[in-house]
């Protein structure tokens, strides 16, 4: 952010429309964070035709950010199928590790019972 030349506070130089009894007036002022504006000078139409961006700039940005959301959304697409792998790994994993406590469960309540495990019939 630059410093305001009129009050030295930080905010972002623009340019300003006003209609006043049917003529269009521009200037130049500076728009800090809490919403105020500084009037700085007012502007010709050549000025502020030399202020406004290219449309070819325009489209060349526009085409670079594109490209960058597509590639972060190949990026969320990536980190959300990872997840997803993740998730039935673990899923898997717990349904594994509840069928080991299950038999264990079983295995133990056989022995408090004193039933014979070596047949295998009790499992």
């Amino acid at each position: 952010m630059e410093r305001c030349p009129k009050c030295g506070r930080e905010g972002k130089r623009s340019v300003k429309k006003v209609v006043s009894k049917g003529k269009v007036y521009w200037y130049e002022v500076f728009r800090h964070s809490d919403g105020s504006v500084c009037i700085i000078r007012r502007l010709s139409e050549e000025e502020v035709e030399a202020l406004r961006p290219s449309v070819s700039r325009l489209e060349y940005e526009l085409l670079g950010a594109k490209r960058l959301i597509e590639l972060l959304l190949e990026e969320v697409w990536r980190r959300e199928e990872a997840l997803l792998s993740a998730r039935d790994e673990a899923l898997r994993t717990l349904y594994v590790a509840k069928l080991y406590l299950n038999h264990v469960a079983k295995l133990v309540e056989a022995l408090v019972e004193g039933e014979d495990l070596s047949s295998g019939e009790g499992s």
